[in-house]
């Protein structure tokens, strides 16, 4: 899994558009908007694109738990 390279312009709006969306929402909310929003990035890759990623998310957050 190669992404791709982002300029920190890119990486900002992502940022932004990722925090806007959460606004106003409480956390169940917000909750089931990051579920929703996997479900319909997941749609437009390949199953071991998705694997891959999955596995990378899963990985950095059993880190950033410990």
């Amino acid at each position: 899994m190669s992404p791709r390279n982002l300029t920190q312009y890119e990486i900002d709006d992502m940022y932004s558009t990722l925090a806007l969306s959460h606004e106003g929402l409480d956390p169940t909310q917000s909750n089931l908007l990051n579920a929703s929003a996997v479900f319909l990035l997941a749609a437009h890759v390949d199953i071991q694109t998705l694997t891959a990623i999955m596995q990378k998310a899963r990985d950095t957050a059993l880190q950033q738990a410990n």
